[in-house]
């Protein structure tokens, strides 16, 4: 019954900054790295669509670069 006397508000976390959908990947890196998150929230018009970790772009990365020197 104790946890009866917290709220959501009481224990949320306000993220550091936001991404929007259509962010550019160095709008996005900047973010990171001048927040030092792990992971944001991405918006679009102002509304919770998902989040984006650092760890994800970081993959992604990899694995682009892989792809561009087996080219």
């Amino acid at each position: 019954e104790r946890y009866l006397e917290f709220t959501v508000q009481d224990l949320m976390v306000v993220p550091a900054a936001t991404l929007d959908l259509s962010d550019q990947m160095d709008q996005v890196m900047s973010k990171f790295d001048r927040t030092q998150a792990w992971n944001l929230p991405v918006l679009q018009s102002g509304q919770y669509v998902g989040f984006v970790s650092r760890s994800k772009l970081f993959g992604a990365y990899r694995n682009w670069l892989q792809a561009v020197s087996e080219e």
